[in-house]
């Protein structure tokens, strides 16, 4: 079956496969989550080329048109626009630790656009879990963990500062500032993820020192210790 759409722009992109796409995900005119992912992993095949680029720039300065909500639109537009955050690759599991990524070009190979997706649509970019210990506590060392998912509901009966439970990074500072939050205001951490992804992710809003707003997914996987327990944050026992 033939899909048609009103969108005049599809006729300038030159990729089969990205047009497409397009073409079956723009029938309604917009652009969803996992569509705008779908085209991604399109043009990811083979790795990139200057007509694959061109061709996401053109969806790209159509994007106040095209998709449903903010952050979809912004971390698309990480991938193709570019970010910062997109010098290095954290390593998460991997030993060989951080490193060099680098924005999307002509040339980018399939890898590094694989990466740049699972940055900013799976949140799989996660550091390696090593911590130094806790000075304040006496805890010194370097303790390495691996990740696990976590399983449940993100919020029960709300938020509230006793929810905050150090593990045994020296992050006191921050977490009390948590729990500040959290007794104050607490609508300020529920209203921060803004997106249930439907996948295992969810979509996180946050301020940069500018108070503009910035955008990330992020996963269900925490650090834990060999047993499987949460290392860097404790359990909390309802």
């Amino acid at each position: 079956m033939s899909i048609t759409t009103n969108i005049n722009w599809l006729d300038t992109i030159k990729s089969s496969d990205i047009k497409a796409k397009l073409q079956e995900y723009l029938a309604d005119n917009t652009l969803t989550f996992d569509e705008s992912k779908g085209i991604l992993t399109t043009a990811e095949q083979g790795g990139m080329n200057a007509t694959k680029l061109k061709d996401l720039n053109t969806l790209w300065a159509h994007s106040n048109e095209i998709f449903t909500d903010e952050y979809t639109k912004d971390v698309t537009g990480y991938v193709i626009n570019g970010n910062t955050a997109n010098s290095h690759w954290w390593g998460g599991l991997d030993d060989s630790g951080e490193s060099n990524l680098g924005n999307l070009t002509a040339t980018s190979s399939q890898s590094t656009v694989e990466k740049l997706i699972d940055k900013w649509f799976l949140g799989t970019d996660v550091p390696m879990p090593l911590v130094g210990g806790d000075a304040a506590a006496g805890i010194s060392g370097d303790f390495k963990y691996n990740y696990a998912k976590i399983t449940g509901n993100l919020y029960e009966n709300g938020v509230s500062a006793s929810d905050v439970n150090q593990g045994y990074a020296g992050t006191c500072y921050y977490l009390a500032c948590l729990g500040a939050i959290a007794n104050a205001n607490p609508s300020l951490i529920t209203n921060n993820f803004i997106k249930d992804n439907h996948d295992g992710t969810y979509g996180f809003q946050f301020y940069n020192v500018y108070h503009e707003k910035e955008y990330v997914t992020v996963d269900t996987d925490i650090a834990v210790d060999s047993d499987g327990n949460p290392a860097l944050a404790t359990a909390v026992n309802d």
